[in-house]
């Protein structure tokens, strides 16, 4: 059985989505997590199923990937971050793992 393009379309629109909601309830790590399988080259090969896509869709995939870019050290997911401070969160662990190994790094 073959799933047909209008079919994948709606369940990447489904995907974005959900990425959309997880970043607006502050769940950056699930945010992170879908965005990168949505930018996988095995995703990214589907040039129909993308060219489908509603430009509302693709608006909202670019407002997700400039928020979670690696750009400037994650500056704007660390803005995005500290604007949530005293609420809760869920943090992109990789970041601050990496943010972690670094100062280890460093000397005394």
């Amino acid at each position: 059985m073959r799933i047909q393009l209008q079919d994948r379309v709606e369940i990447l629109q489904r995907f974005i989505d959900i990425a959309a909601i997880s970043l607006d309830l502050k769940s950056f790590c699930v945010a992170q997590a879908i965005l990168v399988g949505l930018c996988s080259n095995v995703v990214l090969r589907m040039k129909r199923t993308f060219a489908a896509l509603p430009s509302d869709s693709w608006a909202t995939f670019a407002e997700l990937d400039t928020k979670l870019s690696l750009e400037d050290d994650f500056a704007c997911y660390r803005s995005l971050l500290k604007k949530c401070e005293g609420h809760p969160s869920v943090p992109m662990m990789a970041c601050h793992l990496r943010d972690l190994a670094v100062l280890s790094e460093q000397p005394l």
